[in-house]
């Protein structure tokens, strides 16, 4: 019995302070930006798992004394103050998402960031094919509002998916869209053509976006909203599609593939967008560097050297003007993938051009930070982009607001 309860013990000790050291090291990453092959996972679990940064190195730290070899009271009193150092340093960091977060209008519910998890299909209202592209449909799916007593023509929010410009479709996002809908919008996520490293379709996609919103324009009352308050919601390629449909649909200069009219866009939130395209294919961060490099040449055909043409037209910044939409720019302080200094310069130039632009800086934050449902990032993200368009009066009518 002396020698089972001996092993319990260890175990217990040994555990705790595995656990206490797995948890310190991905706070050192997520502290780091350059260290490679580190920092980027180490921030991405940092994001998604937050609260748990805090509980699981006390936990560690009780189990470890309560439960430690008894014999070693110094070793377990040293490891368990450990523990409880990582927690603290857990704490801070959460904290400062959470100052963020509320410097931007959003109460975060760390019960609900506990219960974190990988987003969930939600089925849509509505499946559209809205054009073609070589034959091969075209879809948009719609999320509405629910029916209300006295109705209001709702906001519209399309969304427009990320996936490099090589992956994704109009499902990605379903949880965040209906989130929306529950609170009033009426929101669209839309298809477009994907490049490969056999089709490089830089040119066709923005022709497809912009037959979407003239699809959306010309049909959005039959779902009782509003079409001349549209709005544009998209994350990485998607938000540099929607920078760039936004800021040329404003200038008049959005091609449709379909005709029809290209309506004006009310406002726009970019998470983690691809600006300055041409620097981000020189990022020079081990393994995250190559991937950047892979979806810009199945996007655009080669290199910057090669064809500076085609990343000019690729470019939000080309695009900026004093009729830019306002203009939310959501970024991670840790992207690797997207380094977020393209993205600060952005939100300068936009703002010396004239642009409305408000810029959210998301501590620890890395490419995907708000891709984990119900995290400090996606309430984050849900809780501004909802405050920014409330503010620049694309939020439903008062009357009409039931969630919090």
């Amino acid at each position: 019995m002396d020698r089972v309860q001996k092993i319990a013990r260890w175990s217990a000790l040994i555990v705790g302070g595995t656990m206490a050291a797995a948890l310190a090291l991905l706070l050192l990453g997520a502290h780091f930006y350059s260290i490679a092959y580190l920092s980027p996972y180490a921030s991405i679990f940092l994001n998604w798992f937050s609260p748990w940064f805090v509980v699981l190195p006390l936990f560690s730290a009780a189990l470890i004394w309560i439960a430690g070899p008894r014999n070693r009271r110094g070793l377990r009193k040293t490891l368990s103050l450990i523990a409880v150092a990582v927690a603290v340093i857990g704490a801070v960091a959460v904290g400062r998402m959470i100052a963020v977060a509320h410097e931007n209008g959003v109460s975060i519910d760390l019960v609900r960031a506990l219960g974190s998890h990988p987003p969930l299909p939600d089925t849509p209202d509505q499946d559209v094919v809205y054009s073609r592209f070589e034959g091969e449909p075209l879809g948009l799916v719609l999320y509405k509002p629910a029916p209300q007593e006295q109705p209001f023509p709702a906001p519209v929010l399309v969304y427009i998916h990320g996936g490099g410009w090589v992956a994704g479709d109009r499902f990605a996002g379903g949880e965040n869209l209906r989130w929306f809908a529950r609170r009033g919008w009426l929101t669209i996520s839309i298809d477009y053509p994907l490049s490969s490293r056999d089709q490089h379709l830089w040119a066709e996609t923005i022709e497809q976006v912009g037959c979407a919103l003239a699809w959306v324009q010309a049909n959005a009352h039959r779902f009782g909203a509003d079409p001349t308050r549209i709005s544009l919601m998209g994350d990485s390629a998607g938000g540099n599609l929607v920078l760039i449909a936004g800021y040329r649909a404003n200038s008049g200069t959005l091609p449709s593939s379909c005709g029809g009219n290209v309506p004006r866009v009310a406002a726009i939130s970019a998470i983690y967008p691809a600006v300055h395209v041409a620097e981000v294919y020189r990022n020079e961060f081990p393994q995250i560097g190559d991937m950047a490099r892979g979806f810009a040449d199945a996007y655009v055909g080669g290199s910057p050297d090669r064809f500076p043409d085609r990343y000019t037209s690729i470019d939000p910044a080309s695009y900026i003007a004093p009729e830019s939409p306002p203009t939310l720019l959501i970024v991670g302080e840790n992207d690797h993938l997207l380094p977020p200094d393209l993205t600060y310069r952005f939100a300068a130039e936009a703002k010396r051009g004239g642009v409305d632009v408000e810029l959210v800086r998301f501590p620890y934050g890395q490419h995907l930070f708000d891709q984990s449902t119900n995290s400090i990032g996606n309430q984050l993200v849900l809780g501004a982009t909802r405050r920014f368009l409330e503010a620049h009066g694309q939020g439903p009518a008062r009357e009409d607001r039931a969630l919090p």
